[in-house]
């Protein structure tokens, strides 16, 4: 490796510096490990910025100190934080953000919405307001706000976020500027080939939370979904799920606890480990937003829930749910 020494050496692009002054990281913006390293680990690596070469950055450091970077540089190496380039190319690093940390932003993209859905906490929201969205510039300068408080990944959600035509644009932003994906929120209906093939380009690595809340179209009640539509409505989102899992893209379920899916519980978490999902999330409805006037028709007896539960996480003991990585929350 001493034979790039003279080369350029700079922190790759899949790899950000981030932190407090009390808690600094090596961030890897594609899986979104972090990796803690002390004071003067952060400064060598805000040296490696594309301006010099190693050769160069080890000048300013006694015998002793040298041997200790090579070794550091190594292991950055290996884990593919550090390239060796011929030419300059500049990064700027953030200075480090005072305590406490803001980490982690769930960003509502949009109000709009092509579901109804009768427990929407948001309702107040999606009725009547009229063009309330933030413009694309004004995302972008709230990237660079995020980028500067050193956040480190965002999770996107709505209303329904593919009903924002800009939204890939805008989660490449966010990946320019050094602040991972984490999770995207959707009910599934406009999780087609195009948007799996444009979840695949990007740079971070995450799962598609995908709202499904039973067994058959009847579930789609629920959504708000014309008594008409529900069978297609059930079915493509059913097919998306598939294909995205096909995508290599790991999905887990939403599911809202109602009357009438609490009996289908246990069998619904045997479909869903027979999809290939990576996780299921059951809870109960808030009661806030559209639920406050619709819970009558949809609300289940807590002790009927948690008995409904108990059978769940009994099945997910006794079927290696555990063993086999598949990830169960229930609310």
């Amino acid at each position: 490796m001493k034979k790039d020494y003279s080369k350029i050496v700079v922190l790759s692009e899949w790899f950000a510096l981030k932190g407090s002054v009390s808690d600094r990281s090596l961030f890897s913006l594609g899986d979104m490990k972090k990796y803690s390293i002390d004071s003067e680990q952060y400064d060598f690596l805000k040296a490696l910025d594309g301006g010099r070469s190693l050769l160069e950055i080890l000048k300013e450091y006694d015998s002793v100190s040298q041997k200790v970077a090579e070794e550091f540089v190594k292991k950055l190496v290996a884990l593919g934080a550090v390239r060796f380039v011929e030419e300059k190319r500049p990064r700027f690093f953030p200075d480090l953000v005072s305590d406490p940390h803001l980490r982690s932003v769930h960003f509502e993209m949009t109000k709009d919405c092509n579901m109804r859905c009768r427990h929407c906490y948001q309702e107040s929201y999606m009725v009547g307001a009229q063009n309330t969205d933030l413009t694309f510039n004004e995302i972008v300068n709230l990237a660079e706000e995020m980028r500067l408080l050193s956040v480190e990944k965002i999770g996107v959600s709505g209303g329904e976020p593919f009903m924002r035509d800009d939204l890939f644009d805008l989660l490449s932003v966010f990946e320019e500027k050094e602040i991972a994906i984490s999770s995207i929120l959707t009910n599934g209906l406009r999780l087609d080939r195009v948007a799996i093939n444009k979840i695949k380009r990007l740079r971070s690595k995450f799962p598609v939370f995908v709202s499904l809340d039973g067994l058959n179209p009847l579930a789609m009640r629920l959504r708000g979904i014309r008594a008409s539509r529900c069978k297609v409505t059930f079915r493509d989102i059913v097919e998306n799920i598939k294909e995205t899992i096909e995508s290599d893209i790991p999905v887990v379920i939403n599911t809202a606890v109602t009357k009438e899916n609490v009996r289908d519980l246990v069998e619904m978490y045997d479909w869903f480990r027979r999809l290939g999902v990576y996780g299921w999330r059951a809870a109960l409805p808030k009661m806030a937003g559209a639920y406050v006037k619709n819970h009558a028709a949809f609300s289940v007896d807590r002790e009927r829930a948690f008995e409904a539960y108990l059978a769940v996480i009994n099945r997910h003991l006794e079927t290696g749910g555990i063993e086999s990585g598949f990830e169960l929350q229930i609310e």
